[in-house]
């Protein structure tokens, strides 16, 4: 931390003091001659409370569950500047980031407070926010008190229901749902030069000196159209993709 830093949160320390009000690591604590407006926050020894109303006066947060929100544990790294917390941070429209929050993380490393959506199973007991909003909807994991998270890897997220304009062929998800890669229903044009054609019982025509017969099993491989460059084929369709970690908040 810069000196002048130091030297700026010590004076500000030593007025607060000086002044009747002691902060610990820049949380205020309680004092019950104090007026708090709504969301301030207030320590009362190494619990932090926020105030649920305005003018809150003369209710100690430690006792009073109605005008104060339920205590955030926390441990303070003064060095680093860090602050983490037993609990959810909440703005005034409610959490910050609930639980059960979907994000994209493009590192193998998951942040504290996240999980992977691999499909992987956990204990109930370990994660009961999680299990209460999904309970066994993915899976009932490895036993009886197990679950599993959704599988996300080699998947993409699409809007669950049944849009109203602009969409030719409809294909529909609901929460949760999963479905295989494929292809619109459709033919081929082939456009070439007839060499010969064989009738009677294994009937064949030769285009451009490929075969096809009524089993189609000769058939001409993708080539380049001479305009848009070399096709790339492989076993599945897709488009362009960038592979992301998808990790859920617990």
């Amino acid at each position: 931390m810069p000196p002048s830093t130091l030297d700026a949160r010590t004076k500000f320390i030593q007025l607060a003091i000086q002044y009747g009000f002691i902060f610990l690591d820049g949380i205020p604590r309680w004092i019950e001659t104090c007026t708090y407006e709504k969301y301030s926050l207030v320590r009362v020894d190494d619990v932090v409370f926020m105030s649920s109303i305005a003018d809150n006066i003369g209710t100690d947060p430690s006792v009073d569950d109605t005008n104060w929100q339920n205590p955030l544990t926390f441990d303070f790294d003064i060095d680093a500047q860090n602050i983490t917390a037993n609990g959810i941070f909440e703005d005034s429209k409610g959490p910050i980031a609930p639980v059960g929050s979907i994000v994209l993380w493009v590192t193998s490393e998951i942040p504290l407070g996240w999980l992977a959506l691999d499909g992987q199973s956990l204990l109930e007991s370990e994660y009961p926010d999680l299990f209460d909003l999904w309970g066994h909807d993915f899976g009932t994991g490895s036993g009886s008190d197990t679950f599993n998270v959704p599988d996300m890897r080699e998947s993409s997220p699409v809007g669950v229901g049944t849009r109203g304009v602009g969409v030719t062929a409809h294909d529909v998800f609901t929460v949760g749902q999963f479905k295989d890669d494929q292809s619109q229903g459709h033919s081929h044009v082939i456009n070439g030069t007839v060499n010969s054609l064989t009738v009677g019982t294994a009937p064949k025509i030769t285009l451009d000196g490929n075969d096809f017969n009524s089993d189609r099993n000769n058939i001409v491989s993708i080539k380049s159209d001479g305009v848009n460059g070399t096709p790339r084929i492989g076993t599945t369709t897709r488009g362009k993709r960038f592979g992301v970690f998808y990790i859920v908040k617990y």
